[in-house]
């Protein structure tokens, strides 16, 4: 079918704005709302508000086109929408996440027609992070006659790699004379093609997919009668097979890999949950250069934008269905519809994902109830049985917390549907959930975890976990050894694994085969669940934080996109960063215990600027894969230092000048080096643009990071001026702001105007569609404006 992006044009009013306003998809509509500090369970989304969004758009239909297959498909709409064509009902969709089609043939108009999308996240708090609100994916118009190729139906399934052979099923309304014609292309060229329906062939000389080598081919198919083309599909797919067992552990195309993943939710940090290609793709590269390859998308299923982004960067990805079954985790989330939509949502989004070769194992949910181990048990076989039949290539996980397995979900989750809500409602937070409380276990009252989610307990609710082919536990290394005792056939894997124990559960990866990796919590710093990731200083604080806070602040990466000194510690740990980093807890804290709890490995920063702390003792970690280390302060020795568990720490006075780490192998001899310096105390601001030019389709994005820096080009890590942006040409301003995880706004990324965080601040422009030059200036009090000039073609 002809495929069409369908997003720009579109109107958005709201339950208490009626006023109409013209918007481009993907939207974000709960990024535009404002920050309410005593929201309920604002905590969870940030302190932004539900409520419900409707969209508008006409569809022109041409005379001839009347009677054409039309179908509208909907990549994600959060969440209960509903899809309406001139007044009347076709469809929508409860799950926020699933990619979903409406169907318009026979029921189109000569002229104009009216759709009408509304997404109703009224009911909130229905997620335990950021959602967003509205159409935050792609919209697309298909298009065909009555011979098609049905939408989303064209599958690519790798038999072989030696002969290199693939499976190529078109699902298709035909017609006598019609042949299905079938090439795979390699960077343009024909690496092979056939005829049929249900076709497979050799390819020759292939190059294998994986995430070291993520080569890709393309897959055309026309439907042709006479030599004329009446419909035609496309996609991308790698070649590349799946297996697993304890022994070899996972491996692929017949090579043991050990899976250095990370877990991300879907927003974007300053542009919010609205999702491009090109975030998506820098944050599969960032990833990347932060030593991950794989992804955990948690814990609902990943937009075609990611995992197109995971097949060309190179990222192994766990695809995700739920965050819960039966029992409710926040007041109104997906358990009270779990039953009876739960099939419809797993089959889709094994349908987005069969063609992504990124994609190697299919999770059918996160921290599940298991105390109605029945009812569980039923689940389980379920969706594992839906899996296999759907696609036998790949695995399924379950991702179990060992203390939410023997806690019990709501008796009547269902009871809820119709309740009405206030979603912009202040008051206290409805008490901790579950999920809440077993955070709070965890963080503080480890041995309690062990007790109550032991050995004994899981192997109770085996019926549960039997059916998987991989077991997935959250923060339960523990189990590791025991379970292999009791199933020597069982293959594990860490699905949620603390930053803080990422070197002892990395070794557990490394000696024990049966466990195939660690996933940690988190890769990304993302809206919501506030302030989880915070340090305290003097004494601990709560699992979470009130206003002004914004997103959790336990990524190895920010919320900018800059990899953390924590996110290098983790490459150390992996053997993907092999030089030594050189990292410095606070010196305003210098002496004070600091409390990271769990979900943050370390409060220190890449930072030798301290103004006002001079002659002050400042703690060093270098981080380093060495033997030892040895660290200089102005050319002057502080001694050498063995390595333990990736760190050597050093006490040493502050001064305006530079660290230098030298690392050493175990004869001694120098294996890399790390240079710290101080900046000058002059300013200058300085901006830093992702790439060279802007694709003028309306779609693309340009980053563009502003930087408060010294005469020298070294940034100032203590700055936190206030800098304003303005951008001319053919871009808008998508978002700005910084990775600081408080954010005393009530409407924060929108203004033109931010304050630097570290030095730092992040700017999104999004291409209008035209062609020209776009200017981006910064200002700032002070201080000499700088420009940036990109062409947008």
């Amino acid at each position: 079918m002809k495929k069409t992006l369908w997003n720009k044009g579109w109107t958005v009013y709201s339950d208490i704005d009626s006023q109409k306003k013209a918007v481009d998809l993907p939207h974000d509509a709960m990024r535009e709302e404002t920050r309410i500090p005593g929201l309920k369970d604002g905590t969870q989304t940030a302190f932004y508000p539900g409520g419900i969004y409707t969209y508008e758009k006409t569809l022109d239909v041409a005379k001839d086109d009347v009677d054409k297959t039309t179908i509208l498909e909907f990549e994600g709409v959060y969440m209960k929408s509903s899809v309406y064509l001139n007044g009347e009902h076709l469809g929508g969709r409860i799950y926020g996440y699933s990619d979903f089609f409406v169907d318009l043939t026979g029921k189109l108009k000569e002229g104009k027609n009216d759709i009408k999308v509304v997404a109703d996240n009224s009911q909130c708090a229905n997620s335990r992070w950021y959602s967003g609100s509205g159409i935050y994916r792609d919209v697309w118009l298909h298009t065909s006659g009555d011979v098609r190729i049905v939408p989303g139906a064209l599958k690519v399934t790798t038999l072989s790699l030696d002969p290199a052979k693939v499976r190529i099923e078109t699902e298709a309304v035909l017609a006598e004379g019609v042949d299905v014609v079938v090439r795979i292309r390699k960077d343009g060229a024909v690496a092979a093609e056939g005829k049929g329906a249900d076709l497979e062939l050799i390819v020759p000389d292939a190059k294998l997919w994986s995430a070291e080598t993520p080569e890709l081919y393309e897959v055309t198919v026309d439907l042709v009668k006479d030599g004329e083309v009446l419909d035609s599909d496309r996609d991308r797919f790698g070649i590349r097979m799946l297996s697993w067992d304890a022994q070899k552990g996972f491996q692929v195309n017949g090579k043991t890999v050990d899976l250095r993943g990370g877990c991300v939710h879907h927003d974007h940090g300053v542009i919010g949950a609205a999702e491009y290609d090109a975030a998506c793709l820098r944050r599969a590269h960032i990833m990347k250069d932060a030593g991950f390859n794989a992804v955990r998308i948690a814990h609902h299923p990943a937009s075609k934008a990611m995992l197109r982004a995971c097949d060309e960067a190179g990222l192994y990805v766990m695809n995700e269905t739920f965050d819960t079954w039966f029992g409710l985790k926040s007041p109104y989330d997906y358990a009270m519809y779990f039953l009876e939509e739960s099939d419809k949502d797993l089959t889709d989004m094994i349908r987005v994902s069969y063609n992504h070769p990124s994609v190697i194992m299919y999770s059918i949910g996160n921290e599940v109830h298991l105390k109605e181990l029945d009812k569980a048990a039923e689940a389980a076989n379920r969706l594992v049985g839906l899996c296999h039949r759907l696609d036998p290539s790949r695995p399924a996980i379950n991702c179990m917390n060992p203390l939410m397995a023997i806690m019990g979900g709501d008796k009547d989750p269902e009871a809820k549907r119709n309740d009405k809500v206030d979603p912009r409602a202040e008051g206290e937070a409805s008490g901790l959930t579950g999920s809440q409380l077993a955070n709070v276990l965890i963080t503080y009252m480890d041995k309690l975890t062990m007790i109550f989610g032991n050995e004994g307990a899981m192997k109770k609710r085996d019926a549960a976990m039997s059916p998987l082919d991989i077991v997935g536990f959250n923060y339960a290394t523990y189990l590791y050894p025991k379970q292999h005792k009791d199933f020597p056939d069982r293959v594990l894997l860490g699905t949620e694994n603390f930053p803080k124990t990422v070197y002892a559960d990395w070794q557990d990866v490394k000696k024990m085969p049966w466990v195939v990796g660690n996933f940690l919590w988190t890769a990304w710093d993302y809206l919501g669940e506030c302030g989880c990731g915070m340090t305290h200083y003097g004494k601990a604080g709560s699992f979470i934080q009130p206003y002004p806070t914004i997103s959790a602040g336990c990524g190895n990466i920010d919320l900018s996109g800059e990899i953390t000194a924590q996110g290098y510690y983790s490459a150390v740990v992996f053997g993907e960063y092999t030089d030594p980093y050189i990292a410095v807890h606070p010196v305003p804290h210098y002496g004070e215990k600091a409390f990271t709890g769990r979900w943050t490995q370390t409060d220190a920063v890449r930072s030798w600027d301290w103004p006002g702390y001079e002659g002050k003792m400042a703690s060093v970690d270098v981080f380093s894969g060495a033997e030892s280390v040895e660290l200089f302060v102005d050319g002057r020795s502080y001694g050498k230092r063995p390595v333990r568990e990736c760190i050597a720490n050093f006490d040493v006075p502050y001064t305006r000048g530079e660290l230098k780490a030298v690392q050493y192998d175990a004869a001694g001899n120098v294996t890399g080096t790390d240079l710290l310096k101080a900046p000058q105390t002059d300013k200058k601001l300085a901006l830093l643009v992702d790439q060279n030019s802007l694709a003028a389709d309306g779609q693309d994005l340009l980053y563009v990071t502003v930087e408060i820096e010294d005469a020298d080009g070294l940034r100032r890590v203590s700055a936190s001026d206030s800098v304003k942006l303005s951008v001319e040409g053919p871009a808008t301003l998508l978002g700005f702001g910084s990775a600081d995880i408080r954010q005393d706004e009530l409407n924060p990324y929108r203004s033109e105007e931010t304050a630097t965080f570290h030095g730092r601040a992040l700017a999104v422009l999004r291409s209008t569609g035209e062609q020209g030059t776009v200017k981006v200036s910064v200002t700032a009090d002070g201080l000499k404006a700088a420009t940036a000039s990109i062409a947008a073609e």
